[in-house]
């Protein structure tokens, strides 16, 4: 009767969503396991939701005792934007999850997942469904499989269902080739390295806070990282055991998991105790060499090649962690730092001035209430631009600002076209090559940089990034 319930409700919705003069039919796509509903009407996309939703199911069936596909497919409603998503969200759960843009509803039975990052359909015809919705799709799969297959879903811990959603969803993603790996894929080695923050700060919840779910203090960005890092830990080093955790946790009455799961989960995964799993815990996040830190989920890869698919209202960074040779330290030499970034780009699609940024570096200034970071900027049906990043710490928070140190036209800049750059920083000059042509010379205080680099897009811009690499310049002789 409650499902019931919900379902009239939420169709309305889908009717004034979906029966606009100018909205295209949804498009119905059904497998062994899921049934897709692409609202939007695109039948590659419905394709490929379907196909990554599908991917879910071995992995997720044995983690959670589903011995065989469902009678009837598990239902998944893809939206092309946020505001299709929100119309429905809202009805189902009144605005809770209306900036996740993806959750799936124990009353419903569905999951709800809108396009994201928000791209155009250029971008959507090139590049088939984003990583970050392959993710998604195969996050709230997972969880609906769990959903079908044990009755007391809803009194499970976040951090495991949370942390075994994103282990599957991951764990599939570099099965397919969708990902890199967890320390390569820019997603999850930023999460990787805000566990680690936690850890070097003295702000890790221990195991036993862990266990008990005892996180509500941490932000929600915080406790999925930490939820997925923890689950990713014990599943390399004590499958088995989280297998028998799962069987005895579906055997508990809903009412007894919040008291009896915690001494399940001591007993079955730390029968030395926690503290020494905690200390293993520990030894493994230190071991893990993330290379990449993004502010947005913005880059991911795309084969063999860096796709950056920055949000509509937010500007995309994506800055690179690891260590030598592939970030640089460019502080050291007698003429600050002599380093090269080379590399082809290509800007698919984009709003307004469509911009690839290739980061060149960080410092502090005033005292250490003004960041700054510079990087060469190409905007597609202008050229080349020099600029320095300005970020001032403020009683009220922060501000932005942006001066421009060098610029030039280039015909060569535009939407659609490969550009083959290549970055010198050395001697107190940047130069900018194009197509082996130098494009920018322009003077640089380069002994101020510190850091390592990054690429970048302007919101609402698609880049491809090819064969990106750098390279250490001698200085030269004085």
């Amino acid at each position: 009767m409650r499902l019931l319930v919900f379902t009239c409700l939420v169709a309305p919705a889908f009717a004034q969503v979906a029966g606009r003069n100018d909205a295209p039919l949804p498009v119905l796509r059904t497998g062994a396991v899921f049934e897709v509903t692409c609202r939007f009407g695109d039948d590659r996309a419905g394709e490929l939701a379907l196909a990554a939703a599908e991917a879910a199911w071995p992995l997720a069936s044995a983690l959670f005792g589903a011995a065989v596909p469902p009678e009837r497919p598990y239902p998944i409603q893809l939206f092309r934007n946020p505001e299709n998503y929100r119309a429905v969200e809202r009805v189902v759960t009144g605005g809770r999850f209306r900036n996740n843009l993806a959750f799936t509803s124990w009353e419903t039975r569905k999951t709800y997942i809108a396009v994201q990052p928000e791209c155009s359909d250029a971008v959507l015809e090139r590049i088939g469904l984003p990583a970050l919705t392959r993710r998604l799709l195969l996050h709230e799969a997972t969880h609906l499989v769990c959903y079908h297959a044990m009755a007391n879903y809803r009194a499970h811990p976040e951090w495991l269902a949370e942390g075994l959603a994103n282990w599957v969803a991951d764990e599939v993603m570099r099965a397919n080739g969708w990902s890199r790996g967890r320390e390569a894929e820019p997603i999850t080695a930023t999460d990787i390295q805000a566990v680690q923050g936690m850890l070097a700060s003295g702000t890790l919840p221990g195991v036993e806070r862990i266990f008990a779910d005892d996180l509500a203090a941490m932000s929600e960005g915080q406790r999925y990282a930490l939820a997925w890092t923890f689950v990713d830990f014990l599943m390399r080093t004590r499958r088995a055991a989280v297998i028998d955790v799962l069987r005895e946790l579906g055997a508990l009455p809903g009412a007894d998991v919040a008291s009896r799961l915690p001494l399940v989960l001591a007993d079955r995964l730390a029968p030395d105790g926690t503290a020494a799993l905690e200390e293993e815990f520990h030894a493994f996040l230190r071991s893990l060499a993330p290379e990449w830190r993004v502010s947005t989920r913005s880059l991911s890869s795309f084969g063999d090649d860096w796709l950056q698919l920055a949000f509509r209202r937010t500007d995309a960074a994506a800055w690179r962690a690891d260590a030598e040779p592939r970030a640089i330290e460019l502080r050291g030499t007698d003429n600050g730092a002599s380093f090269a970034v080379s590399g082809e780009l290509e800007i698919v699609a984009g709003e307004r001035m469509p911009c690839a940024r290739v980061l060149l570096g960080q410092w502090a200034s005033e005292g250490g209430r003004q960041e700054n970071y510079a990087y060469v900027e190409f905007e597609a049906g202008y050229g080349i631009r020099l600029r320095q990043a300005q970020i001032v710490r403020t009683g009220r928070g922060w501000n932005f600002g942006v001066l421009e140190l060098g610029a030039a036209e280039e015909a060569g800049v535009a939407v659609g076209a490969t550009c083959a750059f290549r970055i010198a920083v050395a001697d107190g000059r940047v130069r900018v090559f194009l197509g082996g042509e130098l494009a920018l010379d322009q003077p640089f205080e380069t002994e101020t940089l510190t850091g390592t680099l990054g690429l970048g897009a302007s919101a609402g811009t698609a880049v491809l990034w090819r064969h990106f690499a750098t390279e250490r310049l001698a200085p030269a002789k004085k």
